[in-house]
């Protein structure tokens, strides 16, 4: 459509309360360039490609694309006498929480889960993003301290999500816990964010929408070759979430 001006690339990741975008210099690398054109062509595609697969920002916009401020966020801790030796124990624990939390009259339960064990004392303990109907702190509460230990438990904070999913991904996978986060299964699975990727002219600049309230907006990379850059902003719903009162 534009001809030589389509030189830079668009990429929407879009959820319901938060939309992140990157913008960069389409660009290719050639067996003719020398080592130092490789080098800094290599900068701008690994610059997006961390931004893109960032597990940080995984996580951020499945929270940010499925729960509100009506949701709840828990942290679920073992008495002593209720600390499971390994990892299966632990999520099966969970998996009875669950169980409880139907039992008390909640109903679709939806999910996403981080089961930590290396920080601090170095005991299993679960950070959970939790929704469902009937679900409130009491029943939480019950269904989790009544049974294992201590739950904290408060209403998710949409404005908060991007820090709270940097501190859920502060424990890298290792060979006891392989994966980052679970998520709760057909028929409550999670939905994930849409993605576009489209050309756009070199002059497009990254805009916040009006109505929209910026999260983030960063450099990444710039060097000859071209550029990256990033923005993110919470949508008017995941505005109106911010002052959702409880």
């Amino acid at each position: 459509r534009w001809g030589a001006a389509v030189l830079k690339v668009l990429k929407i990741i879009a959820a319901r309360n938060e939309v992140q975008k990157i913008l960069y210099t389409n660009i290719r690398i050639r067996d003719t360039d020398n080592l130092e054109v490789k080098r800094q062509k290599r900068a701008i595609q690994t610059s997006v490609s961390r931004y893109v697969h960032s597990k940080r920002r995984c996580v951020e916009m499945l929270i940010q694309n499925n729960f509100t401020a009506e949701d709840w966020y828990c942290v679920l801790t073992f008495q002593e006498d209720k600390l499971p030796p390994e990892k299966v124990q632990a999520d099966a624990k969970f998996q009875y929480f669950l169980k409880r939390l139907k039992q008390a009259g909640c109903s679709g339960l939806r999910y996403l889960k981080v089961l930590e064990h290396r920080h601090g004392a170095g005991r299993y303990h679960f950070h959970v993003v939790l929704a469902g109907q009937g679900v409130t702190q009491d029943k939480l509460r019950q269904a989790w301290a009544g049974t294992y230990g201590f739950a904290r438990v408060a209403h998710l904070r949409i404005a908060s999500v991007p820090r709270l999913a940097g501190y859920l991904c502060k424990e890298a996978p290792d060979a006891v816990n392989k994966r980052l986060y679970s998520r709760s299964r057909p028929p409550n699975a999670l939905q994930d964010p849409t993605v576009q990727r489209m050309f756009v002219p070199d002059h497009y600049r990254l805009v916040t929408p009006r109505g929209c309230q910026t999260v983030e907006r960063r450099p990444l990379c710039e060097n000859a070759f071209g550029t990256v850059e990033s923005l993110s902003y919470l949508t008017p719903e995941g505005r109106a979430n911010m002052f959702l009162t409880i």
